[in-house]
């Protein structure tokens, strides 16, 4: 049914590049305080500000008339979550003592269909590695049960898309990656346009 956007979606490593700074991986600091913040509030934030940023790049995508029937309503439902998701993480944020990321501004430059879902392919991708790979550091049972009912949805929302241009479910096999923050990050580079902040 996307035969004509499989080419494209192929290239999506090319056209967007995973490259971390050396020492990216001792760097994921998290747990012991970063930007975010300290510990679980440190995770709540950082994921918070990844689903403001999935939030307002499904809204802008579903804006566009680039995509109509089954795949419309799949992007449409892909938008709702996002923003359930928003919800849950703002809970759990008011339940941390230590600040609440702000929603961050954001810019989407979609140019044609391919382009688009080319993007939206490798943008769905990044959520479950970036929820995977803050799980070591969660210490609340609470923040365990929601990062993990969203990176469940998260996971399979990338699976969906994956498959509808021709890519298998899970590109990285049976085992999946977990992404540091900077990984995540660079992934929004050109797209995510402010530095994130806690109040």
């Amino acid at each position: 049914m996307l035969a004509s956007v499989t080419a494209a979606c192929g290239q999506q490593d090319k056209v967007f590049p995973n490259t971390v700074a050396p020492g990216a991986e001792e760097n994921n600091q998290v747990g012991g305080g970063t930007v975010f913040g300290e510990g679980d509030v440190g995770v709540v934030n950082f994921a918070l500000l990844l689903e403001y940023f999935e939030a307002d790049f499904y809204d802008a995508l579903n804006k566009t008339d680039f995509f109509s029937g089954k795949i419309k309503d799949f992007l449409r439902t892909v938008e709702e979550n996002e923003r359930e998701h928003l919800e849950i993480l703002r809970e759990l944020s008011k339940q941390q003592a230590g600040g609440t990321v702000q929603k961050p501004e954001t810019k989407f430059n979609f140019t044609s269909r391919k382009q688009a879902l080319a993007i939206t392919v490798f943008v769905e991708n990044t959520g479950p590695g970036a929820y995977l790979g803050q799980a070591p550091r969660i210490q609340s049972a609470d923040v365990l049960a929601g990062a993990l009912a969203i990176h469940t949805i998260e996971a399979r929302q990338a699976a969906a898309l994956n498959m509808m241009v021709g890519r298998k479910a899970s590109p990285d096999g049976p085992m999946a990656r977990p992404f540091t923050i900077e990984e995540s990050l660079k992934r929004t580079e050109g797209m995510l346009i402010s530095t994130p902040v806690v109040k």
